[in-house]
């Protein structure tokens, strides 16, 4: 069915044999619309259990998702509006997609689900993305397109979010929280990112620098109770600073200096990052790529 504003809506029924009673009743919604000038799109997409999966799309779409979901424990909602000032963001088209449990239903709150959740999105455009999964897990290449903000909240499983080439603009804000889950954000650089605010859990979480980047940046990193490891390319400088660092402490690669913690080759590097440390209970590792 193509409704007057262009988007194009379809739901497919299917039926998964596990779990939920005799099998899931998986329906899917199809949902996607046409790219028309340099629109900017907001988007807040919300997943309680099951897999999301975010990449670019064609040039031509401003957004293609599809949601499986089991039709017993939970409802779809998908809602675009031109205009995004109900929710605070005048001038931004704004896309809604989510998997809502039904209420009083206990069983979505348990075990498995083959929720799955697609987003593709037309590179270059400029994107306000707001990601969130419960019990399940996030892989997100983010490659090529044009992101200006970001949150994402992790969920029980692993969450990936991967640039492996130039986002097309800086990005202002990136927040994330880690879920139960380990954690990997990858090529930071590559993704201009310029502030990161990061708040780890109880997995494990590799953040990786890798990419030209912005000639200055700074991540206030939360370590939570898991291990952390921190890599960098060599024409990185770091400093390291934070209320949680004693004086005195020693890091791998770096010296204290007026009380704060600057890598080796600060002196001579072009780019600098500035990290705030609030440690806790896990390891904290550096590496820096040749």
């Amino acid at each position: 069915m193509r409704r007057p504003s262009g988007e194009v809506v379809a739901v497919l029924t299917v039926f998964l044999l596990a779990g939920c009673g005799l099998g899931h009743q998986v329906e899917m919604l199809r949902s996607s619309r046409p790219s028309i000038g340099l629109q900017t799109l907001a988007v807040r997409a919300d997943l309680p259990a099951g897999k999301m999966e975010v990449s670019a799309g064609s040039p031509g779409t401003l957004y293609d998702v599809s949601l499986s979901y089991c039709r017993d424990h939970f409802r779809p909602l998908s809602r675009f509006e031109a205009e995004g000032s109900r929710a605070g963001l005048p001038g931004w088209s704004l896309l809604e997609i989510a998997a809502l449990p039904l209420q009083g239903d206990s069983a979505a709150d348990k075990g498995p689900e083959p929720n799955l959740m697609t987003l593709l999105l037309r590179p270059g455009v400029p994107l306000d993305l707001r990601l969130s999964v419960g019990r399940g897990e996030m892989d997100l290449d983010l490659t090529a397109l044009g992101i200006a903000r970001l949150a994402v909240h992790g969920g029980s499983g692993p969450t990936a979010v991967r640039f492996k080439a130039g986002n097309s603009r800086d990005m202002g804000q990136f927040r994330f929280v880690a879920g139960g889950g380990a954690v990997r954000l990858e090529g930071l650089g590559w993704g201009r990112v310029t502030s990161l605010e990061f708040h780890g859990g109880a997995g494990g979480a590799t953040l990786d620098w890798s990419g030209p980047g912005p000639v200055e940046a700074a991540a206030f990193l939360d370590l939570g109770t898991g291990n952390l490891s921190l890599s960098f390319p060599a024409d990185l400088g770091v400093i390291l600073t934070g209320k949680g660092l004693p004086p005195g402490a020693e890091f791998q690669g770096f010296r204290e200096q007026g009380g704060v913690w600057v890598s080796a080759n600060a002196e001579k590097a072009k780019r600098r990052l500035t990290l705030v440390l609030d440690p806790g209970e896990g390891e904290i590792r550096f590496a820096w790529k040749p």
